[in-house]
């Protein structure tokens, strides 16, 4: 696997380093904090959606074959 230097100020790189635990490379903190930021986008536009359901737009489950 191919390496990439980004480079970082003092401060990014110590709080970032604050997401981490013992042992975690700042690979394995950036894919965490990334997936978060992927499951939270995922909820807020399941809620957006939800929120623009009306009762027209459901079937009811004993209409479901």
């Amino acid at each position: 696997m191919a390496t990439t230097t980004i480079p970082l100020g003092g401060p990014v790189r110590d709080r970032l380093r604050t997401y981490g635990t013992a042992g975690m490379t700042y690979e394995e903190i950036l894919t965490r904090l990334m997936d978060e930021v992927d499951r939270r986008e995922f909820l807020a536009e399941t809620r957006r959606r939800l929120a623009r359901l009306t009762d027209k737009d459901l079937v009811d489950l004993e209409d479901v074959e």
